[in-house]
């Protein structure tokens, strides 16, 4: 998913849970401060999520998979030890 699709999905699911908390009234918050407290930790996860998934490992990872549209990737010389050795094998190092 691209962040476009991430952002349209997750807005209305943060909407209908601070709804369905408030509704049920989980520790007498409303619905502002319910939408206020989902919002931050999808923010937050948001935000790790996007430091995981941009490592070069994990970017070498994901373009190494597409074997229908990457023929091969290759690493520079000095690349460090701990990147080569988690590439996977379709990878030229």
């Amino acid at each position: 998913m691209n962040p476009t699709q991430i952002t349209t999905t997750l807005a209305p699911l943060v909407a209908f849970f601070a709804g369905l908390l408030s509704g049920k009234g989980v520790f007498g918050l409303d619905a502002t401060t319910w939408t206020t407290v989902i919002g931050a930790v999808v923010g937050a996860g948001a935000a790790v999520w996007g430091a995981i998934a941009t490592r070069g490992t994990s970017l070498i990872t994901a373009a190494a998979n597409q074997t229908n549209l990457v023929q091969s990737i290759k690493l520079q010389p000095d690349a460090p030890q701990s990147l080569v050795s988690a590439t996977p094998n379709n990878v030229t190092k």
